[in-house]
């Protein structure tokens, strides 16, 4: 577990650049290369600390499924949705960014174990 959140921790903050955070829910294609940008370098972060847990023929579905999951979640912005659909806080209460934070950062890793653990079955 130590190893998908350190994956997770240098694709989503160390590796991500502001251009990346700021255009990947952007719509057309700068949002969309913005977003698929960011969740290569994010598969690869995750998979290079998952690399000796992993059997070496689920390296390559690992690498889909991690892609396609974080894909999902930040490409459409799912955390903001979520805090709205929930009705808030607003974005001008100043707590806002930090149960933003926690919202997309416990769906990374929870979709991520889910996929990992339940459907591959690699022990994490």
């Amino acid at each position: 577990m130590f190893e998908l959140l350190l994956g997770h921790i240098l694709g989503d903050y160390f590796f991500q650049t502001h251009w990346m955070v700021t255009n990947k829910t952007l719509p057309g294609n700068n949002g969309s290369r913005a977003c698929f940008i960011h969740c290569i370098i994010y598969s690869y972060c995750v998979l290079a600390c998952l690399i000796f847990t992993l059997p070496p023929n689920f390296v390559i579905v690992a690498f889909i499924g991690i892609f396609l999951s974080h894909w999902f979640i930040d490409r459409y912005g799912l955390a903001k949705r979520y805090m709205i659909l929930k009705g808030g806080p607003d974005f001008t209460n100043p707590f806002a960014p930090i149960i933003y934070i926690f919202i997309d950062n416990t769906s990374h890793i929870v979709l991520m174990y889910a996929y990992l653990h339940y459907i591959l079955g690699v022990s994490l």
